[in-house]
Order: C-alpha cells, then sequence, then structure tokens
C-alpha cells in the first residue's frame, strides 16, 4: 500500500529546517569568540596614548639616556592578576606628541602561573611558552611576561612590527 502525499509535509519539512538551523546558532554560540584586538596594557595604547597624557600622571618622567627618548613611570589604579604594577613607559622621542613605544609592568608578588592564565584570559592562547616565560604575538600588540625574580614577574609590550624592540625582549638580533 502506497502512502498518499498530505498537505503536512511541507510544513514538516520547514519544522525540520528551522529546528538544523537553530541546532547549527547554538552550537556555534558555544564556540569560543575571537578575542578582541588590543593594543596596549594597564589603560595605556601603543602608538597612540601621547606624552602630554602621561606626563600629568606620572611619579617621575625623564630622558632614557640610552634612546634620548621620554621614559615615565606611573603607579596606575588597574590591577594586573589581582596585583598593582609599577608601570614604565617609553616614548618614541621627546616631545608631548610622542607616543608610548614600549609598556613594561613590574608586579610585585607575583606567581608566573597565575599571571599567564590572567593574560591567556585577555589576550588567548601563548604563542610561545617556556618554564617562566611566555609570549603573545598578536596583529597589534607583542607581549612578553616572565618571572624576573621569587615573586616579582615582568611584562612587556610593543607593536606587533616593532622588530628591533621584539628581538631586544626575546634576547636575540633582529
Amino acid at each position: 500500500m502506497q502512502r498518499r502525499p498530505t498537505g503536512n509535509q511541507p510544513r514538516r519539512l520547514a519544522a525540520l529546517a528551522a529546528l538544523g538551523i537553530s541546532l547549527a546558532f547554538a552550537w556555534l554560540a558555544g564556540c569560543e569568540r575571537a578575542k578582541p584586538l588590543i593594543n596596549g596594557l594597564a589603560g595605556f595604547e601603543l602608538g597612540a596614548t601621547t606624552l602630554a597624557v602621561v606626563s600629568g600622571k606620572a611619579l617621575r618622567c625623564y630622558t632614557n639616556p640610552q634612546t634620548s627618548t621620554e621614559r615615565c613611570f606611573i603607579r596606575p589604579a588597574t590591577s594586573i592578576a589581582g596585583r598593582v604594577p609599577d608601570v614604565q613607559i617609553d616614548f618614541d622621542g621627546k616631545t608631548l606628541q610622542s607616543t608610548v613605544a614600549e609598556i613594561t609592568l613590574t608586579i610585585p608578588g607575583c606567581r608566573f602561573d597565575s599571571l599567564a592564565s590572567w593574560l591567556e584570559d585577555k589576550l588567548g592562547k601563548a604563542s610561545n611558552v617556556g618554564q617562566k616565560r611566555a609570549y603573545w604575538a598578536q596583529k597589534l600588540i607583542f607581549v612578553a611576561a616572565e618571572e624576573s625574580s621569587p615573586a616579582r614577574c615582568q611584562v612587556t609590550a610593543v607593536k606587533a612590527d616593532d622588530k628591533q624592540r621584539i628581538a631586544a625582549i626575546r634576547g636575540s638580533t633582529p
């Protein structure tokens, strides 16, 4: 005996298609989303924040004798991995329009594994991980984190295209 098509068949197909689409959207919603692009740390942006903005907040600024550019020290209100870091900012010049070229955070009372987890939450999976050192190479920023001494960590951020600074951070030649 052959079954005769009914008027309900197109509705069933439409319902199955809608169910399939809903499941696909639910599956996609559960996937990890890409992290937003980051271009700085501790509230300062590489290539954007100027010396004019920082000099008013700084504990001290002076001309870096190694590079003849400006360097400032700041105690920010933000925390990194639950600790308040000391911030050193190097600029690409000495004028008030000079922009941030490098950010170095020194974090007292830091445990490297906690810091690395915090950075992975903000930046995503590290590009390279060692025992007490990790690197994140992203589109706009290169970040290096290391345990510099017991209970003290250092995080350095530079522009992703600054090959010379990245080589210096890694301890190699560009």
